[in-house]
């Protein structure tokens, strides 16, 4: 142990000494210590406040994309809305001229496929 007396530092024990050099040998050991925890602290501060940036621009980006989906919803139920306006007005026949309108769509899109590309 230190000093020879189970830690306890003789009262003849000097930092010229044998004992001394040793407790100050031990105390640059802790001091070299304390600098290598402290290094590892300040890297463990660093990575905190990088995960906390992070968080704060991801929650940021939540927010946006939130307030996207809001407004594509609210266009949604709007079209909706307008949908249902137009089904329960009397005429079924812009439904009937939207359907052969689609139909001829196709079709014109298939004879220009087969016959004109080829």
């Amino acid at each position: 142990m230190l000093g020879g007396n189970g830690g306890i530092r003789d009262r003849n024990s000097r930092p010229g000494t044998a004992a001394g050099g040793t407790e100050d040998l031990i105390q640059r050991d802790n001091d070299l210590e304390i600098e290598k925890l402290h290094a590892k602290v300040g890297i463990i501060k660093d990575i905190s406040i990088a995960i906390g940036n992070e968080t704060k621009l991801q929650n940021s980006l939540l927010d946006s994309m939130g307030k996207e989906a809001n407004s594509t919803l609210g266009v949604l139920d709007s079209t909706l809305r307008k949908l249902g306006i137009m089904n329960t007005s009397g005429s079924s026949n812009h439904m009937c001229y939207l359907m052969v309108f689609v139909v001829c769509v196709f079709l014109f899109l298939w004879f220009f496929i087969k016959y004109v590309r080829a």
